[in-house]
């Protein structure tokens, strides 16, 4: 018996034993969420199959007891699935109701009518849709809020578009309740004004959860990751959970080119699981400006918007144009939430257009220059258009038949070509959308 050997084998087993509980203890460690990163893929994890944006079906086997007659909309299509994108026209042209209803006519055409009101009675071969409301800003900008009113800005700097507040995310079976806020920023700069840069900060709970951003520079997306700021991949959800709790996110979905899509998923939990509120598509081209369209897919969420986008806004002017001030913020980008970078840029930007002699910087003067443009300015800049956009512009859908006079007043204001090609690629993005979800 050699005690000293003794002594030496307990000190082994004891430095292993160390060692095991260290490495168990690392183990455990790094399964835990880290929630100061801001692209954590939270636990319930968001549906990413599927894009909840535009109408949604609100009574299977039922049809509207009052219509507006005749059908809206017409298209081919069989009895086993709706044709690409037929209910995101049908919820276009009926933008101005809550409801349509549609039926499948036995000769190979789906229809679909606007409904007067909300009553609605049984019968097996229609089905009614709620109407997603539909808001964008486009152009020079020219902005249509969630109640379809369109105007242009007379305004340069940052304003707040849709600010998000006054719901809660809530759990089945629990009373815990976390208050949702969102909102999302924009920046017009340059002789024509255009959106050169796009925020989103998630303030739920009362505290900053997370921002996402992207600007003209380059058109890529940006998240914050603990300080720093990082590229943001397609499928990538901005989420900081609470205590072990998924509250919300911005999922991030894009496929590059002119007919792919770019958008941004406002998801929130409910009793019924992880919820898109809203849903953010856009067109961006580097160094040149950013489209963008906001859809919600409630009509009873827009009460809890502020902001440009909201409803019911009472001061905008009857000439269709307005300066916004109520909404604009003199807080520097960074403060808001935003990069430095993205900052720094968008200085840049507004310096530029400040030393250009064409910078109109008075609303009243910006006012005069777009009542002036002469009828062969106008005849070019339609041509140009219907070059860029025809293939997706149905005159009979108001919001298309927008996006297509948007054009033909930037045009024929000195905005150039790229203005009527950036303006394609918003509607074959929304398109493709619309057909992921049809």
């Amino acid at each position: 018996f050699d005690a000293q050997k003794v002594t030496e084998f307990v000190h082994i087993l004891s430095a292993m034993f160390s060692f095991s509980i260290f490495v168990l203890l690392a183990v455990v460690q790094a399964e835990r969420p880290d929630t100061s990163c801001l692209l954590q893929l939270s636990e319930p994890k968001p549906q990413l199959l599927a894009v909840e944006s535009g109408p949604t079906l609100f009574a299977a086997d039922y049809q509207c007891t009052s219509r507006i007659n005749p059908e809206v909309y017409t298209q081919n299509g069989n009895s086993g699935s709706f044709p690409p994108g037929f209910l995101n026209n049908c919820n276009g042209f009926c933008q101005s109701h809550t409801l349509f209803d549609t039926l499948f006519t036995g000769s190979n055409n789906w229809v679909c009518w606007c409904c007067i009101g909300t009553a609605i009675n049984s019968n097996t071969n229609w089905d009614v849709y709620e109407v997603a409301t539909i808001s964008n800003v486009v152009g020079d900008p020219h902005i249509k809020t969630l109640d379809g009113i369109r105007y242009t800005l007379l305004s340069q700097g940052t304003f707040s578009l849709w600010h998000f507040s006054g719901v809660e995310a809530e759990w089945k079976g629990e009373v815990k309740k976390v208050g949702v806020d969102w909102e999302v920023f924009t920046h017009y700069s340059g002789h024509q004004a255009f959106t050169k840069g796009l925020l989103l900060v998630d303030n739920s709970g009362g505290s900053h959860r997370q921002a996402l951003e992207i600007t003209a520079r380059d058109c890529q997306w940006k998240g914050r990751k603990g300080s720093e700021w990082i590229a943001v991949q397609n499928g990538d959800s901005l989420s900081v959970l609470d205590g072990q709790d998924y509250v919300s996110s911005f999922i991030v979905t894009r496929k590059d080119g002119p007919k792919g899509h770019n958008l941004v998923r406002l998801n929130m939990q409910t009793k019924d699981g992880p919820t898109d509120v809203a849903v953010l598509s856009l067109s961006c081209r580097p160094q040149h400006h950013i489209n963008l369209q906001m859809v919600m897919n409630h009509r009873e969420d827009q009460q809890f918007v502020d902001g440009e986008l909201k409803v019911a806004r009472k001061k905008l002017s009857l000439l269709g144009t307005s300066t916004d001030a109520e909404f604009r913020t003199n807080k520097n980008w960074k403060d808001l939430g935003g990069s430095a970078a993205a900052a720094a840029y968008l200085r840049t930007v507004d310096e530029a257009s400040k030393m250009s002699v064409l910078q109109i910087s008075s609303a009243s003067g910006r006012a005069e220059s777009i009542a002036s443009c002469s009828k062969a300015e106008e005849n070019q800049a339609k041509e140009t258009c219907s070059k860029h956009l025809g293939a997706y512009v149905d005159q009979r859908n108001a919001d298309n038949a927008a996006f297509f006079d948007d054009c033909v007043f930037d045009l024929c204001h000195g905005a150039g070509e790229s203005a009527a090609e950036i303006a394609a690629e918003l509607l074959a993005s929304n398109q493709a959308i619309q057909t992921m979800t049809s």
